[in-house]
């Protein structure tokens, strides 16, 4: 018997790797039934929003190094927009003729997300971070497939949803790239006398 819609909704996610299981359960019945049940796509919801909260939760803590940090959102990231965008093209794939080949190409990123969710996972149960490496590997290996695949989202359609133009980006930047200059010349003059003073 398969959730409701609704169900799906309001169910929390406990763990990544168990959300994992059951959006692979949920392909692989498509795959079966060789139809797309759109009620069954409410579950994809609930992992946008569980990588949403967490994205935010990892910029707002501090007793991880900004190294950790940046690895970890990067990761939650990524699965958000993979999920986001393999959501959007199932649920678009009898419009464009795509059925069942985009539940066939969803699948084959199944094993690189369930890869990244035990490491994820066990810094949400934990709190500690045992291989940041391994979540930086995994997060790129979703980022490249999710590309590749056609489950990604352009830079400016991001920037865009969160508000930020390509004028702002280039004032950042711009911004950015003197700072640095005035560090170096900051670095060479003490550098300079630091010489002076032997």
């Amino acid at each position: 018997m398969h959730a409701s819609s609704d169900e799906l909704r309001a169910m929390k996610i406990s763990d990544y790797v168990t959300a994992f299981d059951s959006i692979e359960n949920v392909l692989n019945r498509f795959v079966q039934d060789a139809r797309i049940d759109h009620s069954q796509l409410a579950l994809f919801d609930r992992i946008i929003d569980r990588s949403s909260e967490d994205e935010v939760r990892i910029l707002n803590n501090s007793y991880i190094s900004l190294n950790e940090q940046r690895a970890l959102f990067g990761a939650f990231r990524n699965i958000k927009i993979s999920t986001k965008m393999m959501k959007n093209r199932l649920e678009n794939a009898c419009k464009f003729h795509e059925n069942p080949t985009t539940v066939e190409i969803a699948l084959e990123i199944i094993p690189i997300y369930q890869n990244l969710s035990r490491y994820l996972d066990d810094f949400l149960d934990r709190k500690e971070i045992y291989e940041l490496d391994k979540i930086c590997l995994f997060s790129r290996s979703l980022y490249k497939k999710s590309k590749q695949l056609g489950f990604s989202q352009d830079t400016s359609s991001q920037l865009k949803e969160i508000g930020i133009s390509p004028e702002l980006v280039g004032e950042f930047v711009e911004e950015f790239t003197v700072n640095v200059s005035k560090e170096l010349e900051l670095d060479e003059e003490i550098g300079f006398q630091d010489e002076s003073a032997n």
